[in-house]
């Protein structure tokens, strides 16, 4: 998958709800990080046998 995390916000303009969601995303990135970075990548549908792109 090999997905970088990045934020284009000001955290200081953030409210309460917007950093508790941010907070959690971010825990739950350094939890999956490794399944994100270095794990196979399995297709739902071939590109190859299908018009569509997924």
């Amino acid at each position: 998958m090999m997905s970088k995390l990045g934020y284009d916000i000001v955290v200081s303009k953030l409210n309460d709800n917007e950093l508790m969601f941010s907070q959690q995303v971010l825990r739950s990135y350094d939890r999956l990080e490794d399944i994100i970075w270095y794990e196979d990548l399995f297709r739902l549908v071939s590109p190859y046998r299908s018009d569509r792109d997924i």
